[in-house]
C-alpha cells in the first residue's frame, strides 16, 4: 500500500487523471485529491474482495446447513442473521429457514392450522349460527328483498301490538256485585265501556276518620237499583246499606249520580 501511494504521488496530474478516467471516476480537483481518490478506489476493491470471500464462505456453510437437525434457538439465530421473522413453532422456523436457503420467499410460509376442536351441544348451535350470519354478511343484500323483509317485520310488530291490546281489553276488570247486596250484575255502560261501580274513601287522621263508601248500579232481571254501603275501614260488620230501586234504569242512574256527587265532596275516589 505504501509503495502504491508513493507511485501515485510520483505521477503527474495528467497521468493521475488518465487512471481515474479508466476506472470511471471523477477527474476534477487538485493532485492531492486525485491521489486520495485513487487510493480510496484501491481500498474499496480490496474490501469488496474480502466481502466476496466471506460470502463464498457463508454460501458453503449454508449448503451444509440442515434446518431439520437444528434446535429452536439455533433456528432463531440463523433466521435473525438473515433478517427473517423468528416467531412461530419449530416446524415453522425450520420451514422458513429452508425456504431462505432455497432462495424462496420465506415470508409466504404459514403456520400449520391447529387441529379443530370437537364442538358439541349448544356450542355447535352457536357456531353454526355464527357461520350462517358470516355467510349472509358476505352476500350482497337485495334492496327489494330488504324492503319486503322490513315491511313484513313492521306488519308482525303491528299484529303483536293489536293482539296485546285485544288481550288487555279481555282482561279488563269486571266488577262483582257487592257481597252484601243481591243482583245479577253491575251495570256497564257499553258505549263507554265503563262499569257503574265506585269506591270512595275518607281519611282524616286528626279527626280519626277512615271511612269508605261503595256505590253500585245493580241489574236484577229487567230491574235496576242504586246500591250503597258505607262504614269504617277495617270493621268486621257490614256497615250501613241503602238501596234505591226502579223498574227502569233511568231513575236508579239519577240516584246513583246524585249520591256520587254528594259523597265525592267528602270522600276520595279509589276505584272506577
Amino acid at each position: 500500500d505504501k509503495h502504491r501511494t508513493m507511485d501515485y504521488a510520483k505521477k503527474k496530474v495528467a497521468e493521475l487523471k488518465k487512471l481515474l478516467e479508466a476506472q470511471g471516476l471523477d477527474t476534477s480537483g487538485r493532485k492531492a485529491e486525485l491521489v486520495a481518490r485513487l487510493e480510496a478506489a484501491d481500498e474499496g476493491d480490496e474490501a469488496e474482495m474480502e466481502v466476496d470471500a466471506e460470502g463464498e464462505g457463508e454460501e458453503a456453510d449454508d449448503a451444509k446447513l440442515d434446518p431439520s437437525t437444528l434446535k429452536v434457538d439455533q433456528l432463531k439465530a440463523e433466521l435473525k442473521k438473515r433478517g427473517l421473522d423468528t416467531s412461530g413453532r419449530k416446524a415453522v422456523l425450520a420451514s422458513r429457514l429452508q425456504a431462505a436457503l432455497d432462495g424462496g420467499d420465506a415470508e409466504d410460509e404459514e403456520e400449520p392450522a391447529a387441529p379443530a376442536k370437537r364442538v358439541t351441544g349448544k356450542k355447535r348451535g352457536r357456531a353454526a349460527k355464527a357461520k350462517e350470519i358470516e355467510e349472509n354478511d358476505d352476500e350482497e343484500e337485495d334492496p327489494v328483498e330488504a324492503e319486503s323483509a322490513h315491511k313484513r317485520a313492521r306488519k308482525a310488530l303491528a299484529d303483536k301490538v293489536a293482539k296485546s291490546e285485544a288481550s288487555g281489553k279481555k282482561k279488563k276488570r269486571t266488577p262483582k256485585v257487592d257481597e252484601h247486596a243481591y243482583g245479577d250484575a253491575v251495570y256497564v255502560d257499553t258505549a263507554k265501556d265503563i262499569p257503574w261501580d265506585i269506591t270512595l274513601n275518607q281519611t282524616n287522621i286528626s279527626s280519626n276518620n277512615n271511612k269508605y263508601y261503595i256505590l253500585q248500579l245493580i241489574r236484577t232481571g229487567s230491574s235496576y237499583r242504586a246500591y250503597g254501603r258505607w262504614g269504617r275501614v277495617g270493621e268486621a260488620r257490614a256497615g250501613q246499606t241503602g238501596s234505591w230501586a226502579g223498574h227502569r234504569s233511568i231513575q236508579p242512574k239519577k240516584i246513583y249520580e246524585k249520591i256520587q256527587i254528594q259523597n265525592r265532596q267528602r270522600f276520595h275516589e279509589s276505584r272506577l
